[in-house]
Order: C-alpha cells, then structure tokens, then sequence
C-alpha cells in the first residue's frame, strides 16, 4: 500500500471521526425525552434520624409513558413547614425535625412538589394529657362548662418509643400528629395543633357529653385519647 493511500485512509478516518463527534455534541447518540410533567415517587415519609429514598417520574411527550429520571434532577425541601429534612442530589431524604414537609424537584424546566412527613419511628404507647413531663402523663377527663368564660383546654401528645440502642425514650409529636374529635356533635370542639400545647376549644353552648379526642400518627397503629366532658 502506497504511502499517499495510507495518508488518504487516515485522513478519511479522521474526518469520520470529526463528523460522528460533532453529531454527538449536537444530538447525543440517542434522541432525547421530553417530558410533560413530572411526579415524586413514594409519598415522603421519612423517619427522624433515617432516610428515605425518593424517585422522580416524567411522563413520555411522545408516547405517553412514565419513566424513571435517574440523574440530572435539581432536590430541595421547601422551608416554611413544620417539620425539617435534608435531600441529596440524588433523593436520598434524611429527616432532622418531626412535622410535615414538601419536596420539591425540577429537571428540563419542569417542577413538581410532594406533601410528606418526618415521623418518629418505633413508636410503642401515646399519651394525651394536660402533662408533658417524661414518665408523667397520664390521660384524664377534662370538665367544661359550655356556658362558662373559660372554654379552652392545653392538652400534649408524648409518644414513647424505642432508638436504634432499644433504648425507651419520650416526645412530644403534638404538632407532628394527627387530631381528631368524636362525641355528640363533634364540630363542638375543635383542637388547634399547630404548636405544643394543642388547645382544644368547645364552642359556646355546646351539646352537653363526653368528646373524645384521639390522636393518631404516621406509619403506625398506635394511638391516644383523651376526653372533655362538656357540662351545661
């Protein structure tokens, strides 16, 4: 083979190999997906002192089809809300603060956000009581007049629950938990839970009886009560 074709070859290798990057710097050497919209997969419920790892799913503009976006995905959790987390580049939530929060995520310009939780694990016995100190709560019956000018009652949810060294510990998940009231006419007493102490208000007049209010919370069957016996 002469020197000029072994030049010539070379050269056209060469201009081949120029074409096929320049091809890939422009387009890849697959298409790529556009997505229409965006979801976060599981619902967050993170565990205080744990992680969880989440997805983040696109749906297909051209097929339709939901997809996994394993990479190049912006995390963050929204501030603002009760409770606290940390997020990875890569979805891993650590939960650093009981309460609810929202992630949020964004790639090719899109965003989606999820509602979720950092929640206390291993949770064994909650108690509602008007006490918060450890190893001393102890559920009671509250009494109010429902034509009296007091018609208010302070009442804390301390869970029990064991750590990763079986330890029992106690705290207070009065923010972090979920409030719910029975009884006669349940609209008549309503507990507001936003901070520790809820306070649990009956409204004016309010059917004479008892009202229970329960307390439940994520990722367990264990639950807590308490009663306010509405006198007229």
């Amino acid at each position: 083979m002469s020197s000029t074709k072994s030049r010539l070859r070379v050269i056209g290798a060469l201009a081949a190999l120029a074409a096929l990057a320049l091809a890939v710097s422009c387009r890849g050497f697959f298409p790529g997906i556009t997505y229409t919209s965006l979801t976060i997969q599981p619902t967050p419920q993170v565990p205080l002192g744990g992680s969880q790892g989440l997805q983040l799913w696109g749906t297909d503009s051209s097929t339709g089809q939901t997809g996994r976006i394993s990479s190049g995905a912006s995390w963050a959790v929204a501030t603002g809300t009760t409770g606290s987390a940390t997020i990875t580049s890569g979805g891993v939530a650590s939960g650093t603060g009981l309460g609810a929060i929202t992630v949020n995520a964004t790639f090719q310009g899109l965003s989606t956000s999820a509602s979720g939780v950092v929640y206390l694990a291993n949770i064994t016995s909650i108690c509602v009581s008007a006490e918060n100190t450890a190893g001393s709560c102890s559920p009671s019956t509250e009494t109010i007049n429902a034509s009296s000018s007091n018609l208010t009652v302070s009442l804390y949810a301390i869970a029990d629950y064991t750590n990763s060294s079986n330890q029992t510990l106690t705290e207070d998940i009065t923010t972090s938990a979920t409030w719910t009231v029975s009884g006669a006419t349940s609209t008549d007493v309503t507990c507001v839970t936003t901070a520790s102490p809820a306070v649990c208000t009956v409204t004016s007049g309010a059917t004479q009886g008892n009202y229970t209010i329960t307390v439940s919370y994520p990722q367990t069957n264990v639950t807590g009560t308490n009663t306010i016996q509405v006198q007229n």
